[in-house]
């Protein structure tokens, strides 16, 4: 693989990046402890705020290359995997933000005061170990997740539903959709003629049923009093707006406009289907059927949240009175499972 292949490969460019932070902190750290032997070199010093410069630097340009390598991995990762990226992720900003609080010291080591130096290279050296202890862990997890799993890798993409389905990690039973569509001729879903299937597979998702958020009954009647400005955009704002706003939403799904939830993402389906709740990408993330489970870095909403959601969506995702209607909105009794667009992370 040449330079420009990497540099187009979030994956291969991310794995590239991260061993430039491991290099500057152990550099800056010995650079710290050499300023405090040397005290006098206003040069040795100098340099080290250089060094720790290109850290902060490096480091924040590891943790965007992880963001875009994270959009390449496939939805149907384990949860473990998922916890583990996160937690990967959250460790990689805490050597950010180690490593800018260390050159903060670093900085006040120009002042001429001597006394005043000693004490902010003291302070800087306990920031460039503790800076160097964090990259370790970070660089460890990372080593887990790219040797242990193949995250990163092709592998990941030839093992993922392999890593769900270990003897009784999945369950046989399937989750039942309950609320079908008025006028819907076919067998109500969650029977035995009709199955649930959300990837329109004829398989079950490589899950527990008891690890997803449960669903109950929806009540037609009752749904279509659910307003989409009073009930649903406060759960949308506070829980889904950080990472799915525009201009750049995380996996390019955004949930800024009734019309946006309605296109396809860049690895998921339609946020949102008009009609059909349980075949909306949103739920399916929401209860987990596919991971991550959102919302991200949260613990999963309750089950009425996600029951006011999923009421709005069989209602037709209607905005709110006075708003035009999403393009392509359709009723309940218009709607049926496959009307629209099926979401399929395994193609």
């Amino acid at each position: 693989m040449n330079l420009f292949e990497v540099l187009n490969h979030p994956s291969m460019l991310h794995a590239a990046v991260v061993h430039l932070p491991i290099a500057l902190s152990l550099a800056g750290l010995l650079l710290i402890v050499a300023c405090g032997i040397f005290e006098e070199s206003l040069t040795l010093r100098r340099v080290t705020l250089v060094t720790f410069v290109l850290l902060v630097l490096t480091a924040q340009y590891a943790i965007i290359s992880g963001e875009n390598s994270r959009t390449q991995a496939p939805n149907d990762l384990s949860q473990r995997v998922w916890d583990l990226i996160n937690e990967h992720e959250s460790l990689a900003r805490q050597v950010r933000n180690s490593a800018l609080i260390t050159l903060a010291f670093v900085a006040f080591t120009l002042a001429k005061h001597k006394e005043f130096r000693k004490a902010m290279l003291l302070i800087g050296g306990l920031g460039g170990f503790s800076t160097v202890l964090l990259v370790a862990i970070t660089a460890h997890v990372g080593g887990n997740l790219v040797y242990d799993y193949g995250v990163g890798t092709a592998l990941i993409h030839q093992q993922a539903r392999g890593q769900e389905a270990t003897p009784g990690a999945a369950s046989t039973a399937t989750p039942a959709v309950t609320g079908q569509p008025a006028g819907d001729p076919r067998p109500a879903q969650g029977t035995a003629e009709a199955p649930f299937d959300p990837f329109g597979q004829g398989g079950t998702p490589p899950v527990p049923m008891e690890t997803l958020l449960p669903i109950r009954d929806i009540d037609p009647e009752l749904a279509k009093t659910v307003d989409f400005k009073r009930d649903v955009w406060p759960i949308i704002s506070e829980h889904c707006l950080e990472c799915h706003e525009s201009p750049d939403p995380d996996g390019g799904l955004d949930l800024t406009t009734v019309d946006n939830m309605l296109k396809s993402g860049d690895k998921a389906g339609p946020g949102v289907v008009p009609g059909d709740p349980d075949h909306s990408a949103i739920v399916q993330y929401i209860r987990g059927i596919v991971k991550p489970r959102m919302p991200h870095k949260e613990p999963p909403l309750d089950p009425d949240t996600l029951h006011t959601i999923r009421m709005w969506i069989f209602a037709g995702a209607k905005p709110s009175p006075g708003e035009a209607p999403p393009a392509g909105a359709v009723t309940p009794e218009q709607a049926a499972p496959s009307s629209g667009p099926v979401f399929n992370p395994f193609g």
